[in-house]
Protein backbone atom coordinates (compact mmCIF):
# COMPACT_ATOMS: atom_id res chain seq x y z
CA UNK A 1 0.00 0.00 0.00
CA UNK A 2 2.51 2.58 1.15
CA UNK A 3 6.06 2.99 2.23
CA UNK A 4 7.16 5.12 4.95
CA UNK A 5 10.29 6.27 6.60
CA UNK A 6 11.43 2.90 8.33
CA UNK A 7 8.11 0.85 8.01
CA UNK A 8 5.67 0.00 5.11
CA UNK A 9 1.70 -0.84 5.10
CA UNK A 10 1.09 -4.57 2.59
CA UNK A 11 -2.09 -5.37 1.71
CA UNK A 12 -2.90 -8.76 3.12
CA UNK A 13 -5.95 -11.20 0.87
CA UNK A 14 -6.37 -14.44 1.66
CA UNK A 15 -8.53 -16.42 -0.62
CA UNK A 16 -10.23 -19.88 0.16
CA UNK A 17 -10.53 -22.17 -2.16
CA UNK A 18 -13.14 -25.85 -2.55
CA UNK A 19 -10.83 -28.02 -4.19
CA UNK A 20 -13.80 -30.01 -5.42
CA UNK A 21 -15.83 -26.78 -7.21
CA UNK A 22 -12.86 -25.00 -7.24
CA UNK A 23 -14.87 -22.08 -6.52
CA UNK A 24 -13.21 -19.35 -4.42
CA UNK A 25 -14.50 -16.79 -1.33
CA UNK A 26 -12.51 -14.49 0.65
CA UNK A 27 -11.17 -15.86 3.58
CA UNK A 28 -9.20 -12.54 5.25
CA UNK A 29 -8.10 -9.22 4.29
CA UNK A 30 -5.89 -7.00 6.08
CA UNK A 31 -3.32 -4.47 6.33
CA UNK A 32 -0.24 -5.30 7.50
CA UNK A 33 2.59 -2.90 9.00
CA UNK A 34 6.19 -4.09 8.61
CA UNK A 35 9.37 -2.01 10.35
CA UNK A 36 12.54 -2.92 7.81
CA UNK A 37 15.58 -4.33 10.54
CA UNK A 38 18.88 -3.67 9.80
CA UNK A 39 21.74 -6.46 10.77
CA UNK A 40 21.48 -5.25 14.26
CA UNK A 41 17.92 -5.40 14.58
CA UNK A 42 18.00 -1.37 14.69
CA UNK A 43 15.18 0.24 12.35
CA UNK A 44 16.65 0.87 8.75
CA UNK A 45 15.32 3.29 5.97
CA UNK A 46 12.54 1.91 3.39
CA UNK A 47 13.48 2.29 -0.52
CA UNK A 48 10.73 4.56 -1.54
CA UNK A 49 7.83 3.01 -3.35
CA UNK A 50 7.50 3.95 -7.00
CA UNK A 51 3.74 4.84 -8.27
CA UNK A 52 2.67 3.26 -12.11
CA UNK A 53 -0.48 4.42 -11.88
CA UNK A 54 -3.33 6.68 -10.46
CA UNK A 55 -4.94 3.86 -8.36
CA UNK A 56 -1.78 3.12 -6.96
CA UNK A 57 -1.30 6.66 -5.86
CA UNK A 58 -4.74 7.05 -4.52
CA UNK A 59 -3.93 3.91 -2.42
CA UNK A 60 -0.45 5.28 -1.45
CA UNK A 61 -2.54 8.36 -0.21
CA UNK A 62 -4.87 6.88 2.21
CA UNK A 63 -2.33 4.88 3.54
CA UNK A 64 -0.42 7.95 4.82
CA UNK A 65 -4.02 9.62 6.10
CA UNK A 66 -4.74 5.84 8.13
CA UNK A 67 -0.99 6.30 9.18
CA UNK A 68 -1.78 9.60 10.65
CA UNK A 69 -4.62 8.59 12.45
CA UNK A 70 -2.62 5.70 13.55
CA UNK A 71 -0.11 7.69 15.21
CA UNK A 72 -2.30 10.34 16.80
CA UNK A 73 -3.79 7.29 19.19
CA UNK A 74 -0.18 6.00 20.16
Amino acid sequence: SAVFNTSMEVETIVIAENILTQERTLAAKALCTFVALDELSKPKKCPKLIDLTLEQQQIQEDAKKRRALRLTHR
